[in-house]
């Protein structure tokens, strides 16, 4: 796997980790329960969204680094 592909897998992970925490009611329906998704079944759910858009044709690419990442 290259280099920036772990680094997208690793965001992707973050942000399901924590998407009921941060974003709890973003998709306008109820808010979620605030649970925070164990690391490991973050990681399988990144990796496989990655694929899955790979599969569909999409390429993720970094165009900058925010400013609030460390």
């Amino acid at each position: 796997m290259k280099e920036d592909e772990v680094e997208i897998l690793d965001v992707m992970q973050k942000a399901i980790e924590r998407a009921n925490i941060d974003y709890p009611g973003i998709e306008g329906g109820r808010p979620r329960d605030l649970v925070r998704h164990s690391p490991e079944e973050s990681r399988h759910l990144a990796v496989s969204a990655l694929n899955g858009l790979h599969r569909a044709g999409f390429k993720i690419v970094k165009t900058s680094k925010h400013a609030d990442s460390p």
